[in-house]
Formats: C-alpha cells, sequence, structure tokens
C-alpha cells in the first residue's frame, strides 16, 4: 500500500535486449568453432593413423615378399631335383607334379606380397603428399 509519509525508492534496470541477442550469438559461434577444433582434431589423428598403418602394411608386405621369394627359390630348386630324380628312374611323375604345383603356389603369394607391398607404398605416398602433381 502507497503510504505518502514514507519514502519510497525503486530501482530500475534496463538490458537492451538487442545485446543480450548478439552474446546468444557470440557464444554459439564460440561453440561452433570449438566444435570445428575438435572435428579437425579427430581428423588429424584419423589420418595419421591411416598414415602408419599404411607404413605399416607396406613394410609387412615387403618382408612377406622377400620371404615368400627365398621360399619360391627353395621350392624351384626342389622341382628341378625332383626332375633329376625322375630322369635317374628315382621318382615318379606324382612327386613331380606335387612339386611344381608347391612353385605355382609359392610364385602367386609371393606376386600378390609384391602387389600389396605397391599398394601400401602407393597408399601411403597418396597419404603423406609425396607424389608429385603431374602436368
Amino acid at each position: 500500500p502507497y503510504d505518502p509519509e514514507r519514502l519510497q525508492v525503486g530501482i530500475k534496470f534496463d538490458f537492451p535486449l538487442e545485446n543480450r541477442k548478439a552474446q546468444g550469438k557470440s557464444v554459439a559461434y564460440n561453440y561452433k568453432v570449438k566444435a570445428i577444433e575438435k572435428k579437425q582434431q579427430f581428423l588429424e589423428l584419423e589420418l595419421s593413423q591411416q598414415l602408419s598403418f599404411f607404413i605399416r602394411a607396406s613394410s609387412d608386405s615387403k618382408q612377406r615378399w622377400e620371404i615368400t621369394n627365398k621360399e619360391y627359390e627353395g621350392s624351384r630348386k626342389m622341382a628341378e631335383a625332383e626332375k633329376k630324380r625322375w630322369q635317374q628312374g628315382a621318382s615318379d611323375l606324382f612327386v613331380i607334379n606335387l612339386r611344381e604345383q608347391d612353385v605355382a603356389d609359392v610364385d602367386i603369394r609371393r606376386w600378390t606380397a609384391l602387389y600389396d607391398y605397391h599398394q601400401y607404398h602407393l597408399d601411403a605416398r597418396l597419404f603423406s603428399g609425396t607424389i608429385l602433381k603431374v602436368r
């Protein structure tokens, strides 16, 4: 109730709505920038992991090619030795066929390993950006 004998004091706060609206937009902008930075960090990590996978896979397939290359030489020598034994009458065609099949199987694995090496090596170079652009 109003009392004329008392002094009444009031406080008026004036908040401009336009400034609050701009502050909300700047906060939203800051969150969007932070979200983009997090996404960029995630993508950089993912790309670095893929690059190290390609480098490691390239190295592993090169080692696999070297091992199968040695295995191929050994199986080829065994097949030639088996042919010489057959010429001397100490073997039969079935065993020669098995040895030649071993040579063919190892040769397929050898070329598959070489293909994998070149594929992973190319992927690693593409990811790292070391391939020169062809004009």
